[in-house]
């Protein structure tokens, strides 16, 4: 592979784990990362290597706990992935991404809430039978945000019902 196609691969990983865990696939989240890969989470505002862990998930058992967090924690969820980069050498590669973690939960007035967390996201990876996987994945939370939602439809509902199209 060259310098573009490693890149796309790369950028097509960290893409494809938020669509699994956004769809609740703790098998195919592990099939993104190598046989000792995991995921290792640390504490809001801090670096990999500045302060333990709060946890590490690994493999399909571990995502599957993982997973079962969310779901008892959250009503639903979506994730975007941006500013990712990665320096690639040889079947190695280290990278960074930013990603807006996105939940809607209940609140304790009854109504729903959204928070929002920024997570940074620091990458190992590893090129294994010719196919990137993470190595390490170290996410960093930034901060997060929590507001109620206004249960106000969006203005597109709206214009859909009086068009009369179909």
């Amino acid at each position: 592979m060259g310098v573009t196609e490693d890149f796309v691969a790369l950028r097509r990983l960290a893409d494809r784990y938020c669509s699994a865990v956004d769809d609740g696939e703790a098998d195919k989240m592990a099939s993104l990362f190598t046989a000792d890969g995991e995921l290792v989470v640390y504490p809001p505002g801090t670096r990999p290597g500045t302060e333990e862990p709060l946890r590490r998930w690994c493999g399909a058992d571990g995502f599957r706990r993982l997973l079962a967090v969310l779901d008892e924690s959250y009503v639903r969820w979506v994730h975007f992935l941006g500013n990712h980069w990665a320096e690639v050498d040889a079947d190695q590669a280290t990278g960074e991404a930013y990603l807006f973690a996105c939940h809607l939960r209940d609140g304790a007035d009854g109504g729903q809430e959204e928070e929002v967390a920024l997570i940074r996201y620091f990458d190992h990876y590893q090129r294994v039978d010719g196919s990137w996987r993470f190595a390490q994945r170290n996410a960093c939370r930034q901060w997060t945000t929590v507001r109620p939602l206004s249960g106000a439809p969006h203005v597109i509902d709206h214009a859909l019902r009086g068009a009369g199209r179909s």
